[in-house]
């Protein structure tokens, strides 16, 4: 159980320039091993963490986007599929983690999710609670955004509201934790400034400790639902197992 509180010639990585920046590690780890696997490569158009490909993207594209899909969509939809695509993105975070932090703690490795997130430019992640059995697959945590994209971007676009506007995310964190732990993990965003308070609060949790739970609860599980486990290996090295199980009807 864990409980805590609170380059390539030619290419170019990112150095220290977070650090000056004035983002602190989100953890207890720091996340330089995370930033250092960033590379810029303007001669090829690319950008890559580790092996995996990014892109830099604006943050009025998204909002944008976000603005779209509600039209088109309506606000529900629109919010179910974008839960859905940063639970796809969480599934796939989990095994970038393991494969650019491999040493060390399952917990370690498990923390990169919000690290990326830091890295991304994406939101900045305050842990305040976190208890975890891996091999059993029990989890709870509490955490605080700061100076999300999603939701400033929301309120920009769309005002203050009745709902949270932290959708990718909250499926992001929804997916990261389900292939971690092997069982349906749940975040929910209850306090969110695109309601009109002051932070954006999440907890995470089992799908079925939810009292309300439903195979689509956060709006981010997908038909079929990424199940993983990690486990160390004998040369020290951990490795990641999915199983694809379908969602419950």
């Amino acid at each position: 159980m864990a409980r805590a509180g609170g380059s390539a010639s030619g290419k170019s990585g990112l150095g220290t320039a977070f650090h000056d920046g004035g983002v602190a590690p989100t953890g207890d780890r720091d996340l330089a091993d995370l930033r250092d696997s960033f590379h810029f490569d303007p001669a090829s158009a690319e950008i890559r963490l580790g092996k995996r490909r990014m892109l830099l993207v604006d943050d009025i594209v998204l909002g944008q986007l976000r603005r779209e899909l509600v039209r088109a969509l309506g606000y529900e939809s629109a919010r179910m599929l974008m839960s859905r695509i940063g639970y796809g993105t969480g599934v796939a975070d989990a095994q970038l983690a393991q494969e650019l932090r491999h040493r060390g703690s399952l917990e370690d490795i498990y923390r990169a999710g919000p690290q990326f997130h830091a890295l991304k430019g994406a939101v900045q992640v305050e842990e305040l609670a976190f208890e975890a059995d891996f091999e059993a697959g029990r989890f709870y945590g509490e955490y605080v955004w700061h100076n999300s994209a999603e939701c400033a971007s929301h309120v920009q676009e769309m005002g203050i509201g009745a709902h949270p506007a932290g959708w990718q995310q909250a499926g992001y964190a929804s997916g990261y934790a389900s292939t971690f732990f092997g069982r349906p993990m749940v975040f929910r965003e209850l306090e969110c400034i695109a309601m009109g308070h002051d932070r954006c609060y999440l907890v995470g949790r089992p799908a079925d400790e939810w009292p309300d739970a439903t195979p689509n609860c956060a709006g981010s599980a997908p038909t079929r639902t990424a199940v993983g486990r990690c486990r160390r290996t004998a040369q020290g090295r951990w490795t990641w197992t999915c199983i694809w199980a379908r969602a419950r009807s």
